[in-house]
């Protein structure tokens, strides 16, 4: 029934009572009714506008029940001012949108749910799917997910503004089944997908991958495999497999631990074997980091170095320092100066600060 309706059809319920009540009062006053009746006819109608009251609470709650009620909304924006002075060349500024990220995750049912997360970056070209899975959680801490997704591959931590190398080179999202277990703090999970980058360029759920971590109120350790890093967004477009190549798997082990106020972040992710396509380069990222809670603020610190990534075009060492805040309910502060260092030796410094915007 509609909310207008609903709510005609109680005045009328209560239009009704009053009519009576009066009725009952001019029935008293000629004498019409004897004590006995008047006792029945009340116990009559406390009864019947006791179930009319139930009626009509079952009614509000049914009528509660909408299909959106299930939803949930969120969204961010970053907005980051750059200025970078190279050694050699011109320095830049920029203000940019470089993310933007719109989601909904949708409450099947206790078990079921399923999450899209629409995303435009800066120089994408336009807006993408970024995520679109569907997730059951079944008792006794299995779980299963199936979509279009980020494998869990790489920790990628960070307290600073920009992503870190690793990520650059690792992060993977492709279409997979994945299933995680968890009790305690240990978990595992395991995926299988079919990837874009093959070696024979053919359309087969032949790659796969596995994470096993382990997690406490202090720390945080755990190791990632996967059977194609080609698939990876930092390769993907410059590794193109020959016919007779074959897939190159790669790692990633990842630690975390937290001691007062104190944050640290270590992770190393590399190729385990070389690219013909790239001279035969075996690309790996290592990150350390510390980050530092005072007051309201966030200070961190990090250094970070590549091995084999020149083909990349990513530094061969590159030193960040930064703070971070909230200034309003959902709205952040971050700011990183890093010094990068290339494989010949150029060296370029960067500033970047950044607004992001969560709800």
């Amino acid at each position: 029934m509609a909310p207008h309706l609903f709510c005609n059809y109680v005045e009328e319920d209560i239009v009704t009572i009053k009519l009576s009540t009066n009725y009952l009062a001019v029935l008293l006053a000629a004498g019409l009714l004897s004590s006995d009746v008047l006792s029945n006819d009340n116990h009559a109608l406390e009864k019947s506008l006791e179930q009319r009251v139930i009626e009509l609470e079952s009614r509000s709650h049914k009528q509660s029940n909408h299909w959106y009620e299930s939803l949930t909304f969120g969204g961010l924006i970053e907005v980051e001012a750059s200025y970078t002075d190279p050694d050699s060349g011109d320095s830049e500024s920029d203000l940019a949108v470089v993310k933007t990220e719109l989601g909904v995750e949708a409450a099947i049912n206790e078990a079921l749910s399923a999450t899209v997360v629409l995303l435009h970056e800066e120089g994408g070209g336009g807006v993408d799917v970024d995520v679109a899975t569907v997730h059951y959680e079944s008792e006794g801490g299995f779980s299963f997910a199936l979509g279009h997704d980020y494998l869990p591959f790489g920790s990628y931590a960070t307290a600073l503004v920009s992503d870190t190398i690793a990520l650059q080179l690792g992060e993977t999202r492709q279409t997979a089944f994945v299933t995680h277990y968890e009790k305690g703090g240990f978990s595992g999970s395991f995926y299988v997908f079919s990837g874009d980058n093959n070696e024979k360029q053919e359309q087969k759920i032949n790659d796969y991958g596995a994470r096993v971590s382990f997690v406490s109120d202090s720390f945080t350790i755990g190791g990632d495999y996967i059977s194609n890093l080609g698939n990876s967004g930092g390769l993907r477009d410059v590794i193109v497999y020959g016919k007779d190549d074959d897939a190159i798997d790669g790692m990633s082990l990842f630690a975390e631990a937290s001691l007062n106020q104190f944050t640290f972040f270590a992770e190393h992710l590399a190729a385990l074997e070389g690219y013909a396509a790239a001279t035969n380069s075996e690309p790996s990222a290592t990150q350390f980091e510390v980050a530092f809670e005072a007051g309201e603020f966030t200070y961190a610190a990090s250094y970070q170095e590549t091995d084999e990534a020149e083909f990349l075009q990513f530094p061969e060492e590159r030193i960040s320092v930064g703070l971070s805040r909230e200034i309003l309910g959902g709205l952040g502060l971050g700011i990183e100066f890093a010094k990068a260092e290339a494989y010949k030796g150029d060296k370029t410094n960067s500033l970047v600060i950044q607004i992001a915007a969560e709800f």
